[in-house]
């Protein structure tokens, strides 16, 4: 008799604030806790049953996405293509204006695909100093949240360069930036960057790289380098990297894309969504509660769909089955940024956004910040988690529950070593609760913190 699998959801929150040093969130991101009751078709074999993470949907093999780098207006052609074969993708940008965000990054952003980080200025990473290189990649990324109102998880490194000959320690000081920035992964030449790049083992995602062409892919190269990764064991392939299409370009780039898309084991999606899932499914733990009768209880306690920038189901592996486990936390409703500009003490401000809020940050070089946050809605705020991000360091740190009307002020002290000389932004990443909405804050002040 064939099995038999029903799925039924048990939310658990997790209590905020704790940030447990475990081999499997290795980056210390946010979790929370929700049981999955798994049905079987005898209860020897819901006794029996055991449930690992897939980061490949059922039926899937390969999880495919697009990488277009650098901030103009042929993205609109390329996303087209992309938009009539099925296939949507990660747009790297940098600074442009008012008119390309309301224009061009909107018109992306609406077709389905997300922004990925590509520098404020596309500088040679390898060549800046420490307060640039943290500015370059920090700031471009919270304020490219705030614009496309998705997390921006994702980043591409501008030439492609993050080692130098005559400096042993460039990948190692990029690879610091980002890490204290938040970004999640890279599809990138190089592979297995997590090493150079300081991160725990395995918890960078990286993807098979293939750049076919510019201005006219060449279709058999592309396809010869798919056949090659996929004997490698390729799990996650990248097309790019650059809209500059001829219009037969643009034809060969929708013939290769039809063709990806018609690959019935193969789903295409932007990076944001294939780092949610490999990210998901490396960050969380599973845990076996109990059998009853004919049901399996699992516990699943792991990052939620904002901290790993897309609301992507994790796969189940039960048996020999495949199984969707939905995530039980949204996706942020919406995305403000509170800025300090002059770093004055004392301050709230408001945000040109839709968010219930006031909040300020104040940085003290004698080595701490000051947080305010006032609930200026109607709705009661749980207790919250969030992140201090700083160009040596990252500090967790707790905002208790707020009624309305009420403000929080909290001090969060720092190490001298995580400030760098130079003009520099801090901020605070914070995803508050709100009745049954998430937003997420970034807490901004900027300044010459070592003067």
């Amino acid at each position: 008799m064939d099995r038999m699998i029903k799925l039924f959801v048990l939310v658990m929150w997790c209590a905020a604030g704790t940030f447990p040093v475990l081999a499997g969130n290795p980056l210390l991101l946010p979790e929370y806790v929700r049981e999955y009751r798994v049905e079987f078709s005898s209860q020897e074999e819901a006794a029996a049953a055991t449930m690992t993470l897939s980061a490949l949907p059922p039926g899937k093999n390969v999880l495919f996405s697009c990488r277009w780098d650098d901030s103009n207006d042929r993205h609109l052609k390329t996303a087209e293509v992309m938009r009539e074969t099925g296939c949507p993708g990660t747009f790297y940008l940098c600074q442009a204006g008012p008119n390309y965000y309301a224009g061009t990054m909107k018109t992306l952003v609406d077709g389905g695909n997300t922004v990925g980080n590509h520098t404020l200025s596309h500088p040679r990473l390898t060549e800046v100093g420490a307060a640039r290189l943290w500015n370059e990649i920090f700031e471009n990324r919270y304020l490219y949240e705030v614009r496309s109102q998705l997390p921006v998880t994702a980043f591409a490194l501008p030439f492609c360069a993050w080692r130098r000959k005559d400096d042993p320690t460039a990948a190692a000081r990029i690879g610091k930036a980002l890490r204290h920035a938040g970004m999640l992964g890279a599809p990138e030449y190089f592979r297995d960057q997590a090493v150079p790049y300081g991160y725990p083992v395995g918890s960078f995602v990286n993807s098979f790289l293939i750049t076919p062409g510019d201005r006219e892919p060449d279709e058999e190269r592309f396809f010869v380098e798919v056949e090659q990764f996929l004997r490698q064991g390729a799990t996650h392939i990248t097309l790019g990297m650059h809209s500059n299409h001829t219009p037969a370009g643009l034809e060969k780039l929708r013939r290769i894309l039809a063709s990806c898309a018609r690959r019935s084991d193969w789903h295409c999606c932007t990076e944001n969504e294939a780092i949610a899932r490999i990210s998901g499914a490396a960050f969380t733990r599973v845990e076996k509660l109990h059998a009853d009768g004919a049901v399996a209880v699992f516990r699943l306690t792991g990052p939620p769909p904002a901290s790993l920038g897309w609301n992507a189901p994790l796969t189940g592996c039960v048996g020999d089955r495949r199984i969707e486990l939905p995530h039980t936390m949204p996706m942020p409703k919406a995305i403000g940024l509170f800025l300090n500009r002059n770093n004055l003490s004392g301050r709230l401000f408001k945000c040109a956004e839709r968010v219930p809020f006031r909040a300020g940050l104040f940085l003290d070089p004698a080595g701490s910040t000051v947080l305010r946050l006032e609930n200026t809605g109607g709705v009661f705020c749980s207790a919250t988690s969030g992140i201090l991000r700083l160009p040596g360091e990252n500090i967790r740190f707790t905002i208790p529950e707020l009624e309305p009307g009420r403000q929080a002020v909290i001090e969060i002290p720092f190490h001298a070593d995580a400030l760098v000389d130079g003009e520099i932004a801090v901020a605070a990443e914070l995803d508050v609760e709100a009745g049954e909405e998430i937003y997420r804050l970034w807490i901004a002040t900027r300044g010459n913190f070592r003067e």
